[in-house]
């Protein structure tokens, strides 16, 4: 999996229907992972399928999509998590763009 540094834009290919890249993150407590996904086309079709996944390989959250794209999912505790991308229905050539953040959850003691 290649390593993706958060809030910055790393480019992908998918090269044929059976290729699927992956890449990871390091989260270091409680958090939501968001992910943005910035697709070459502007379809109505779904052409590629993006996950959010545990090191377990669990899905934590998917989207279809064929156009740009921004979906999360709430992680417990920390660890290494994954995203994954690769072909839906039809398939695109073109670069894609994804991007990953981390928002804490934060627990205030209320006296």
């Amino acid at each position: 999996a290649t390593p993706l540094t958060l809030d910055t834009k790393f480019t992908g290919q998918l090269s044929n229907t059976s290729d699927q890249d992956y890449f990871s993150i390091e989260v270091d407590g409680a958090s939501t992972i968001s992910v943005a996904f910035d697709s070459p086309i502007n379809s109505s079709s779904n052409y590629f399928n993006v996950y959010i996944e545990d090191s377990s390989g669990n899905i934590l959250s998917q989207i279809e999509t064929g156009s740009d794209h921004t979906f999360s999912a709430a992680v417990a505790s920390a660890g290494t998590y994954y995203i994954r991308v690769n072909d839906d229905r039809y398939f695109e050539s073109g670069s894609y763009g994804i991007t990953a953040s981390v928002t804490h959850f934060l627990f205030f003691a209320l006296n």
